[in-house]
């Protein structure tokens, strides 16, 4: 469930403290539109959650979500609170493993998550890479200051993410890096 819809209570969260906190029509409308996809689009995953463990429906419950999608999706959320997003993609024309791409697209969604969550104002940024050997997503943020108020942090999605990765034999590290916060995932391939 962590992985499914925390992002998107997340999003709902830190969007119903800009209502509270703004005047700004403009604001409140991208808001209030927000908070209305990102609801929207937790329930659609709990019940696709809800019916898998049902034996309702088979298959996996973010098959339709790509990594073109997942990255984005990371672009419309980041920007939508106030960030400047800058993409940097290059894939060299590398057909991913399934298993690989969804991955790293649920990897770079906790990642948008722990942004959102924890993260400074200012630039976000997203790079990915792949070549023959690995696939390799970076993404690099501003520290924030305090945690806002009302959004706790589990310390569940860096778990998550380091296992992934281990899954795949690759790796996963968060952390300080100067100003900023570093995640970087690299998977191997071949």
């Amino acid at each position: 469930l962590h992985d499914v819809i925390a992002h998107d209570l997340t999003i709902i969260a830190m969007h119903a403290q800009v209502l509270v906190r703004t005047e700004d029509t403009g604001t409140r409308q991208q808001s209030q539109a927000a908070i209305s996809e990102s609801a929207a689009r937790a329930l659609s995953d709990l019940r696709r959650v809800v019916a898998e463990n049902s034996d309702l429906l088979a298959g996996d419950p973010f098959e339709a979500t790509g990594l073109s999608d997942a990255i984005d999706a990371a672009e419309h959320e980041l920007s939508a609170a106030g960030h400047r997003v800058v993409v940097d993609c290059e894939a060299n024309d590398v057909v991913l493993p399934r298993v690989v791409e969804r991955t790293i697209a649920r990897v770079l969604r906790e990642s948008t998550t722990n942004v959102l969550k924890h993260g400074g104002g200012g630039d976000v940024r997203i790079a990915f890479r792949a070549g023959d050997d690995a696939a390799t997503l970076t993404l690099r943020n501003r520290l924030g200051g305090e945690r806002p108020a009302g959004l706790p942090s589990g310390g569940y999605g860096t778990v998550r993410m380091t296992e992934r990765a281990r899954r795949l034999d690759g790796t996963f590290t968060a952390g300080r890096d100067g100003g900023d916060w570093l995640v970087t995932l690299r998977i191997p391939l071949g």
